[in-house]
Order: C-alpha cells, then structure tokens, then sequence
C-alpha cells in the first residue's frame, strides 16, 4: 500500500508542476501509470460539457490487446446510465467487484460491461463545487477484481487531484485569451457627439439583447470592435467571456486550430491537445473580426459551427456542441466577394442577419475634438506630460484632414505628437499629412449595371426568364440578359 501512496504522491507533484507539461498528456500518463501498477487493462476519464447535457471520454489508457472506449459513441447524452449518474451525483463510488453485485436498477450498466467484458469496475466521481464535473474508471477485464477500502480512498485522492489540475488548466487556458483583450476593456468606451453613430449604437443595444448574429461593417480604423465589446456587454452573454479571433492576422495554416482546436498528434507540432476558440467562447461571444480574409477552404466548417452549434477539433472525429453567439466584422465588400467566388453565399447569409454600418471619421468629424482630448489625455498621462493641450490651431488642422485611416489613424498621430511636443501644446507639425485633399473615386459607369443586375437576380433567385423573372423586372429579353452577363462576367454563385 505504501508503494501505491508514493505513486499517487509523485503524481501530485506532477500536477502541481505543470507549467511546462501539457495537462492532457500528465491525465493520460497518470492513468497509464496507475492502471499497470494496479495490475488492470483499462483506465479512463469522462467529463461532463458545460451545459450538462452530454458527457464524453476525455482521457484514456488501455492495456495490450485491451479495445478503446472511444471506438464508440463520442459524445453520451449524460444520463446514459441513470443509475451510475445518480450514484456519482451522490458524491458515491461504484465499486464492482463481479457483475452480480449490481442491483436490478443497474441493468443499462450490467449489459454495457457484458458488452465489454469488463468483470470488475471501479467508477470514482470528479467534483467542484458540489457539483459532479466528470468521472475516472478503473476496469478489470482479463480477472475480477477486489477493491480495497484502502485503494479506493487513494485513488479518490488521484481524482481530487486531477479535478483541481483540470480547473487549473481551463482556467489558465482561457487566461491566456483573456490577458490578450484585458488592455482593450480598459479604453473600450465609444466616444461620440455624432448623430449618425449614436444611431448606430441604438441599433447596437436594441440587437444586443437578442442572440442574433451581427455584421459590422466598415473601413478600417473606424472602431468595429469597440461596437462588438459594447453588443457583448449589453447582451445576456455578457458575465460570460468575448472571444477574438483575428482572421487576418493568423497565417491560413493556423487559423484552423485557432477557431475549433485540435488533438495531440494532429499535425506536426501539435505536441498537445487544445482547446479552439469557439469552445472558450461557449455561451459567451464570439468577435470574427476581419472575417473577408477566412479562407474559402474553412469557410464550410465554420458555416456548420454557426449553423448547426456543432465542430471536430483537428485529428478527432469527436463532435463538440458549442453555444455562441457570433459578431463578425468586415471592411470588404462581402456581396462583391460573393459575385466574385471568393466568399461563400450561404456563409455571407448566415452572418448579415443583422448588418451594423460603422461610419467613417471624415463623417463625424464633430467627434475629432472629443477624441483627440481623449488621446492627448491618454497619451499624456502615459508619457509623463500631464500639462499637455491642444490649441484652436491644432483642432483646425486635424478637422481639414480626410482620415482615410479613420480613427486609428487619428489615435497613431495624436500618440506621435505628445511624445515630440515641448511646451504645453501639442505640435502636429511633423505628424499631420500635409495634404487634406480628398481624392474622390467614380466607379465605372459597367460597375454600376453590375451591381444592379447582380441585385435584381438575387431578388428572382437568379431565374433569367418567365414570369416573375430577372429579364420581366428589367423589361429585357432573356437572351440579352444573358448576353449581358456574359459581358460583365456575372455568373449564379455555386454552394461549394
């Protein structure tokens, strides 16, 4: 007994030392080093989803010649076995020495063990916070076994220390996200006199309740993802955590892992398991910022993610269920990528259920003196220059340029020009492009037909000719309809 004490003591160290051991792999050598010394063929973990509605085999070692438990279902509802659930609730372990110990209620249990020519089990609850979280087995297949008093109070000892390792590694997990967006929360208020984005914000709160997917759209630097912090803080969701993902900042081989994770061994370098971004998001938000640079290739997954609230991490055939609720945000111009083949049609539905236009600086510019006070005050604090301001001549400058950076472009000069300015007033001088003349672009005259054509065929559900048709709406033959699409290279978007 005394050996078996210093095992599990050597396996707490281990735990308690993970820093640079991956959770999982210290899990399945645990149960592996556990299950040889005890003599048995198989040692598991199941663990409950966060919604409390299925649970799954998470961590497993079986013996030589000894089947896995994964070959079968995945994903078990969690009262699969009313009996074992009810016990484990109880905080009791089950403990069968030979299948004729199990009562009649047992019966579910009694059949699966038969199935598995398992002759004795040992089935020990995972719990926090009162509250069952999991389970961890022990079975004998090749003998029945004995399970000592002794033995059982150790090895729920193991199981105590895996359940503290496990809230330990989620949250660090989900830290590691959450230290990423910390700074952003501090300066996420949306600083506004504009009318036009006050009604944006109107909009914003009046869809916030709702868990309806949102598209916010506009050009770069105009602060979409100030208006997703403030739809995810006005939201039911809101005690819950925002996730980002930057979909244009990832190389393409990666986003893949980011967004839905992936399993030890999936590729190379994949030395450990990890949880995706859409599971830390579960019953949170979900921000796709940049969502016009996925991938078409992963642009399917991530339809049936939303859709269908289901995903596999790389290298697993295990579904997930997910709850969450997505913000996506763009400054491309989605239709046209539609048109163009680059973007998924369906995919482009499912997000612009409720479209929110961010408009640009050069459209609010009674903001700029609000917003650079801001961040002449920001800035200031942070650069040791509390006495910093901003003269009539300044705010001039700043309202006669066009802002093709918006107001990122705006925060980068101010944050330049307080740590050059000496004296009590900050010099734009060096800063502030030169030019404030607004280069206007026409689209060609073409472009326009395009755009028209394009809008009139989604309309008729691209039917080119007969009643209720493209051709009937724009009074053309059908022919020539065609004819012009031809020319302007329009063609009925395939769902890939």
């Amino acid at each position: 007994m005394k050996s078996l004490e210093t095992l599990i003591l050597n396996l707490s160290t281990k735990f308690i030392n993970l820093q640079h051991q991956d959770f999982n792999e210290a899990v399945e050598d645990a149960l592996s080093d556990l299950g040889q010394f005890l003599g048995l063929d198989r040692a598991f973990v199941f663990l409950i989803s966060s919604d409390g509605k299925t649970i799954s085999n998470t961590h497993e070692w079986c013996g030589a010649g000894i089947s896995s438990l994964r070959e079968g279902e995945q994903n078990l509802p969690v009262n699969f076995h009313d009996w074992v659930i009810r016990q484990l609730q109880s905080f009791e372990c089950i403990k069968i020495e030979k299948l004729s110990d199990l009562p009649e209620a047992a019966a579910s249990l009694k059949k699966t063990l038969q199935e598995e020519e398992v002759k004795s089990t040992l089935i020990l609850p995972l719990s926090a916070e009162n509250r069952l979280i999991g389970l961890i087995g022990f079975d004998s297949i090749r003998k029945e076994q004995e399970w000592p008093g002794s033995f059982i109070r150790l090895l729920q000892l193991m199981a105590n220390i895996i359940t503290n390792a496990l809230q330990a590694y989620q949250l660090k997990i989900t830290n590691r996200y959450l230290q990423e967006e910390s700074q952003a929360f501090a300066d996420n208020e949306v600083l506004t006199h504009n009318a036009k984005l006050l009604g944006v914000i109107r909009k914003l709160y009046q869809v916030a309740s709702t868990d309806a997917t949102v598209l916010i759209l506009g050009e770069s630097g105009t602060g979409k993802e100030l208006l997703a912090r403030a739809l995810h803080r006005g939201s039911k969701r809101k005690d819950e955590a925002l996730i980002k993902v930057n979909c244009a900042a990832l190389p393409s081989n990666l986003i893949e892992s980011e967004l839905f994770g992936h399993e030890k061994g999936a590729f190379t370098g994949a030395i450990g398991s990890r949880i995706g971004r859409f599971e830390l998001a579960h019953q949170g938000t979900l921000f796709l910022d940049e969502i016009g640079e996925l991938p078409l290739d992963l642009q399917a997954k991530l339809l049936r993610a939303i859709q269908e609230g289901e995903l596999e991490r790389i290298g697993s055939a295990k579904t997930i269920k997910v709850d969450v609720r997505i913000v996506a945000a763009t400054n491309r111009n989605l239709e046209k990528m539609v048109v163009d083949g680059r973007f998924r049609e369906d995919l482009y539905f499912r997000l612009n259920v409720f479209p929110i236009l961010n408009p640009p600086l050069r459209e609010r510019k009674d903001d700029i003196p609000l917003l650079a006070a801001h961040f002449t005050k920001k800035y200031a604090k942070e650069f040791g220059r509390h006495n910093l301001k901003i003269s009539q001549k300044a705010l001039d400058k700043l309202n006669g340029y066009h802002w093709p950076g918006n107001v990122r472009e705006l925060q980068n000069i101010i944050e330049r020009a307080v740590i050059v300015s000496e004296g009590n007033y900050l010099n734009l001088n060096d800063w502030l492009p030169k030019s404030s003349v607004r280069q206007q672009s026409f689209r060609p005259f073409e472009d326009h037909v395009k755009h028209y054509l394009i809008e009139v065929l989604r309309h008729t559900n691209w039917k080119i000719s007969g009643k209720g048709s493209a051709a009937e709406i724009l009074n053309l033959n059908p022919k020539t309809l065609e004819s012009k699409m031809k020319k302007l290279g329009i063609a009925k978007p395939l769902l890939k």
